[in-house]
C-alpha cells in the first residue's frame, strides 16, 4: 500500500476526515466558503466520527493549555 502521507494511513475514517479538512480549508481560501461553516461541518464530522474521544469538541473542552494553573480561557 503507498503511503499517503498521513498520521493514519490505514484507518479508512482519519483519511476520509483529513480529506474533508483539506477541501473545507481550501474553500474558504477560495471564499467559497465561510470560515464559520467550515468549521461547523468539521465540527460535526468529529462529533459523529466513531474514533474521535466523545468529549473531543464539546463546551468544556474548548481549550486546552500546555501550562500549569487555570485555564487561560
Amino acid at each position: 500500500m503507498p503511503d499517503p502521507g498521513l498520521y493514519r494511513p490505514d484507518h479508512d475514517g482519519f483519511a476520509d476526515l483529513y480529506e474533508t479538512m483539506v477541501e473545507q480549508c481550501e474553500a474558504v481560501e477560495a471564499g467559497a466558503v465561510t470560515a464559520a461553516d467550515a468549521a461547523d461541518l468539521l465540527h460535526d464530522r468529529l462529533l459523529a466520527a466513531d474514533f474521535v474521544p466523545k468529549n473531543f469538541g464539546t463546551p468544556s473542552a474548548r481549550c486546552a493549555s500546555s501550562t500549569r494553573g487555570p485555564r487561560p480561557c
